[in-house]
């Protein structure tokens, strides 16, 4: 299907959809569950639905077939929410700082520092069946929305035009920040000049100077090339990308419990499949980037100078509470009640 982005087109691809979802209904068996992404085929998320798809064929003898739609394939990802909570498609991967705008309570993964570095510690509490997921998963059915899963796709790193070593060097800086409160509060914070973006307009706007700087993980950065329109790269450890995979509700909860069972499976297995190799998977892209751009400054900033930016940071947690509210505080809790047992 070719790339979707206007109103018109994007009501064209639910008619698709929704004409195939009816043929898939005729048939005898099969059924056929459509699965957005928001990266590109290649990357870490197509990799976690590939190794879904194929547990989910193996353990229903072929009755279940995945397919697969990178991102721009069925619209923005705000439109691909959208096509999740009408039901046009059954699983979506989305990130926090996008489902802000319609589950506020999942904004708390926007939080700089919210997490101990520790990978294991955060894979514990990512993991689910505790109370993280007891707590947010209402919020995500109250949207017509599953929390089937969330995992971590390795630091955001600052990609910029300029040295930041300090949140001075922050100052004035335009910063593109994905459209949720928190990180808008987050890079005020340090001084720097808040620009909520859509993804696909990140790299003309670095180089057209319309922004100077960006955030996300190695992988992303070396796919999308954000190297080439910046000078500098600076791991400071701020923030994990979490990544939600959600479902419809309706669909989901209306599976039989078998096969609500044989999905949970699926998913637990895809996830120990895909953190055996997402370290790794992202240092390779770190290579790639230093090998095709030489020139490009590579900076991890000292326990210092990341103990001054945890201490900018540490009011963005009473922001997410004041904006959010009660249910705000809720799910804060029962995160930092787990990464305590966790610890």
């Amino acid at each position: 299907m070719k790339k979707v982005f206007g109103q018109k087109s994007f009501v064209i691809a639910v008619a698709i959809i929704m004409s195939l979802c009816l043929c898939s209904a005729a048939t005898a068996k099969e059924q056929v569950w459509r699965f957005a992404l928001e990266e590109i085929e290649g990357g870490l998320q197509y990799a976690l639905a590939s190794k879904f798809k194929d547990l989910m064929a193996e353990k229903s003898g072929g009755e279940i077939k995945v397919e697969i739609y990178p991102i721009g394939q069925l619209g923005t990802i705000d439109q691909m929410t959208e096509l999740l909570q009408n039901g046009a498609i059954q699983f979506s991967m989305i990130s926090p700082g996008h489902l802000g705008s319609f589950i506020p309570e999942v904004q708390v993964f926007s939080i700089n520092y919210l997490f101990p570095d520790n990978m294991q510690v955060i894979r514990s509490v990512l993991k689910g069946n505790n109370e993280t997921f007891r707590v947010l998963g209402p919020h995500f059915e109250k949207k017509q929305l599953k929390l089937v899963a969330l995992f971590s796709e390795g630091y955001h790193q600052w990609t910029t035009k300029r040295l930041v070593r300090s949140p001075e060097d922050f100052n004035g800086l335009k910063m593109r920040v994905m459209t949720s409160p928190i990180l808008v509060e987050a890079y005020k914070a340090y001084g720097a000049n808040p620009t909520p973006l859509p993804f696909s307009e990140v790299y003309s706007s670095l180089q057209l100077n319309m922004i100077e700087g960006q955030e996300n993980p190695y992988a992303t950065i070396q796919e999308m090339k954000f190297y080439e329109v910046t000078d500098y790269m600076i791991t400071a450890k701020h923030r994990m990308y979490v990544i939600s995979m959600s479902s419809n509700a309706s669909f989901f909860n209306g599976l039989p419990g078998e096969t609500q069972k044989m999905v949970l499976e699926s998913v637990s297995e895809s996830l120990d499949y895909y953190y055996s190799f997402e370290n790794d998977f992202n240092s390779k892209r770190l290579q790639q980037i230093m090998q095709d751009k030489p020139s490009y400054k590579h900076i991890t900033l000292t326990p210092e100078e990341i103990a001054v930016f945890q201490e900018k940071s540490k009011g963005a947690k009473d922001v997410y509470v004041e904006m959010v509210g009660p249910t705000g505080a809720e799910v804060l809790k029962a995160i930092e009640t787990d990464i305590q047992n966790a610890k």
